[in-house]
């Protein structure tokens, strides 16, 4: 009586020899990519395969669709959410203003922090504006304006001057934190700003600090007006500064 051949055998080995009465001995059996089983496992590794590039097909479609941003980036906008995506975009150290049921939001040059990124050498409008300026009308879909629409076109004379160069020129001025107040007596706007002072000789240059090693330029403080009770400007900029750390 011959010997029963395993389940390996029987489902992933060929007969060496093809001698009728050898054929089912499982001396004269060896592995064979081509047998019934390693067939049927090599298919269901590829079935697997397929399946787990699916998922992560899909599941990268779906994470580029939370929002409407061309980017893709992740952002998850849950309308139900009590913190939501209001702006995709650099909008540092913003500053709120409700006027006439209008909200209107005041930030920070948008070079600020990321100057030095690649992507940023074809943005047109990088770095253009002294200050961004967003708005809305039910605090949840906001409208960032375009540089042509900067609140505070023109800063104070003891602001440095000029742009910095590079391949992306941006103004030296480096207007940061604006903050925003009406004026009781006018209805007029006031504006608080920070940027960079210009040095005593050098007006396209920045003020230095005076200690040893490397510092950033410092930062002091103006204000600038309203032309008229809109307080999304633009705003006249006062020529002398409000207070300095240097002076």
């Amino acid at each position: 009586m011959d010997p029963q051949l395993t389940f390996f055998q029987r489902h992933f080995t060929k007969p060496i020899s093809p001698d009728p009465e050898k054929i089912h001995h499982p001396d004269n059996r060896r592995f064979s990519f081509l047998s019934r089983g390693a067939f049927l496992v090599g298919a269901a590794m590829v079935l697997l395969l397929l399946g787990i590039i699916a998922a992560a097909v899909a599941v990268t479609f779906d994470n580029k669709h939370q929002t409407d941003d061309p980017t893709g980036d992740m952002i998850h906008t849950d309308p139900r959410s009590p913190i939501r995506l209001a702006l995709l975009e650099n909008f540092p150290d913003p500053t709120l203003v409700l006027k006439d049921g209008t909200y209107y939001a005041f930030a920070t040059n948008n070079a600020a922090g990321i100057i030095d990124r690649p992507k940023n050498f074809t943005e047109r409008e990088l770095g253009v504006s002294n200050v961004q300026i967003a708005t809305s009308k039910d605090f949840i879909n906001w409208t960032l304006l375009d540089f042509e629409r900067d609140p505070l076109p023109k800063v104070g004379e003891w602001v440095t001057h000029g742009v910095t160069k590079g391949k992306i020129q941006i103004p030296k001025s480096q207007v940061w934190a604006p903050g925003i107040i009406k004026r009781d007596t006018d209805n007029k706007y006031v504006m608080y700003y920070s940027a960079n002072k210009h040095a005593e000789d050098n007006k396209t240059e920045s003020a230095r600090v005076p200690v040893k090693g490397r510092h950033p330029p410092p930062h002091c403080i103006g204000a600038a007006v309203s032309e008229t009770d809109d307080p999304a400007g633009p705003y006249t900029p006062a020529p002398d500064l409000l207070a300095c750390h240097l002076d």
